[in-house]
């Protein structure tokens, strides 16, 4: 049987065939059957007549910019706009071009009035704003909590004066340190109301049993170190601490000649002072009169429970808890609060004071001893040395065996 020249096409459409006769000419039909059958293994039979797959005409009746669009998105080729949904888009519009809605009460008017910077700085700029302010919004009342008995504020010489490197008279450091064997009796509160001590800068009104005239031999001694060291600790300011931190040593305009240096103060002792900064994350700073605020650690959500009771600007009592070198830790003064008494609402507390880590710290468990922390734990070695050769120093034995 003759195969004709289509059929050859058909099976064999990959290799080049001899001419036998003149060319036919093949539908267009019969080319989208060559395109869309797959040929046959040379070992087969081909069939007689192909077969004939029926035209089948696409009614594409969307725009070609919608064809765009749909081929863009299935693609993954089309940019953000494009490939918003119908919610996503209203909103977007609604944002932009959206019909605004009417403002109603005097407080959304004067709200979106405050949007514009001039009439903002118009209202701010006018007396009694900040007081109109917080007057409109609503705050706890005030935490009263008493303690059990009346605290005593003692004027006591610090237990480490004097300072290291510096001597005083032996006889004079003697006649200071009775006054911490006299603190350790008990004070007759009452009796020492009744003599009429009401204010404690009238010294020469208080009874003899506060020991005042050993404080006053302290309070001379003080004042000669501060003025043989003043200069020095100005020095050391600039040299240590030239970033600005709060609870950093107050110097230039800061400073003043009655502010306390930290061997006037000792850990216990009770002091009267004002909030001066609020930190989120480090706690509140008291100034009580020292060239270092005190620094009361408070962290986390805590602020949560106490942010309507300590504000900046407040009078506080607070007890100092620690005093630390104002080289090496970052707040030499911890501290605190003893009125207001919300020590109860304090939860999250540092478990160690900050230091400061120096270029020239090259040990740093030292930086850890020194800050009281427990020391860094040793890593076990890769390798068991006990299980290691041992090596000779002798010239012809490298390795002795075990």
């Amino acid at each position: 049987m003759a195969t004709t020249p289509a059929a050859a096409t058909f099976l064999h459409h990959h290799l080049p065939l001899p001419r036998l006769g003149p060319k036919p000419h093949l539908r267009p039909r019969l080319h989208r059957l060559v395109a869309s059958v797959s040929p046959s293994p040379p070992d087969e039979t081909p069939a007689a007549d192909p077969p004939v797959l029926p035209s089948i005409s696409i009614k594409n009746t969307e725009p070609e910019e919608v064809a765009r669009r749909r081929s863009w998105v299935e693609h993954g080729w089309a940019p953000w706009e494009e490939v918003m949904t119908p919610e996503v888009a209203f909103a977007r519009h609604s944002l932009n071009e959206g019909e605004e809605v009417p403002l109603q009460s005097p407080e959304s008017l004067e709200a979106f009035r405050m949007l514009t910077p001039a009439y903002r700085k118009k209202v701010e700029a006018e007396p009694g704003y900040m007081e109109r302010l917080f007057a409109t919004r609503d705050t706890p009342e005030p935490l009263e909590t008493t303690w059990a008995g009346q605290l005593p504020l003692r004027l006591v010489p610090p237990r480490d004066w004097p300072p290291p490197g510096w001597e005083v008279d032996p006889d004079e450091l003697e006649f200071i340190r009775e006054a911490h064997r006299m603190e350790s009796e008990r004070l007759d509160m009452e009796a020492v109301a009744a003599a009429g001590v009401t204010n404690v800068e009238k010294l020469e009104d208080a009874p003899q049993d506060l020991a005042l005239e050993r404080y006053k031999m302290f309070l001379k001694q003080y004042k000669e170190w501060v003025e043989a060291n003043r200069d020095r600790l100005e020095k050391e300011s600039y040299q240590f601490d030239q970033d600005y931190y709060p609870g950093r040593r107050k110097r230039g305009k800061d400073y003043k000649e009655d502010m306390h240096e930290l061997p006037f103060y000792y850990p216990g002792q009770i002091c009267y002072g004002q909030v001066t900064t609020v930190h989120l994350h480090q706690g509140a700073f008291v100034d009580i009169g020292c060239v270092h605020d005190g620094w009361v650690p408070i962290k986390g959500n805590d602020w949560y429970w106490i942010r309507h009771h300590i504000k900046p600007g407040m009078k506080v009592y607070v007890e100092i808890l620690a005093k630390r070198d104002p080289y090496r830790f970052r707040f030499p003064l911890e501290m605190r609060f003893i009125y207001p008494n919300i020590d109860h609402l304090i939860f999250n507390r540092f478990d160690f004071p900050p230091i400061f880590h120096r270029k020239e710290d090259t040990n740093p468990e030292q930086l850890w001893r020194e800050g009281g922390r427990p020391p860094i734990p040793r890593k076990k070695p890769l390798t068991d040395m006990e299980k290691e050769p041992l090596v000779s120093d002798h010239p012809f034995v490298e390795t002795v065996l075990l």
